[in-house]
């Protein structure tokens, strides 16, 4: 790989981060808003329901210093899984809060696991198919 493609790679990973922390940052201030607003009623899915962007958006911006890059596959995987993880956490919160249950509300944040555990496994075998022999 050239230095440019590298360069090029990088700037993506690090701009892919950057929004995963900004998404981050929009769901901590919608969870705050949300539950000043439920009359003291508060949800732990909901107080930590930007989790998933914070963590997924430092490991992005932490890869660029690896010696090998992921490529798209990896994050065509990650993205949508975090935003499953978060959508079942604030959907959960919701639901809480307004004190309720729903069954199929385990769907999201299983499937949204499936899909992180797999960009896991591209990552371990783009990693041990670049390592030398």
């Amino acid at each position: 790989m050239s230095t440019s493609q590298r360069l090029e790679r990088q700037k993506l990973l690090h701009s892919h981060g950057l929004r995963l922390l900004f998404a981050g940052a929009f769901v901590a201030l919608f969870g705050a808003i949300y539950e000043h607003f439920s009359f003291g009623v508060w949800s732990f899915w909901m107080v930590y329901a930007f989790a998933p962007f914070l963590l997924g958006g430092l490991w992005l911006l932490a890869l660029p210093r690896r010696r090998s890059l992921p490529g798209q596959c990896f994050l065509a995987l990650l993205e949508p899984g975090l935003v499953m993880l978060t959508l079942g956490a604030l959907l959960a919160g919701v639901l809480e809060i307004y004190g309720t249950e729903n069954r199929l509300l385990c769907v999201l944040p299983l499937l949204g696991g499936v899909l992180v555990f797999a960009a896991l496994i591209v990552r371990l075998l783009a990693v041990g198919r670049n390592r030398p022999q």
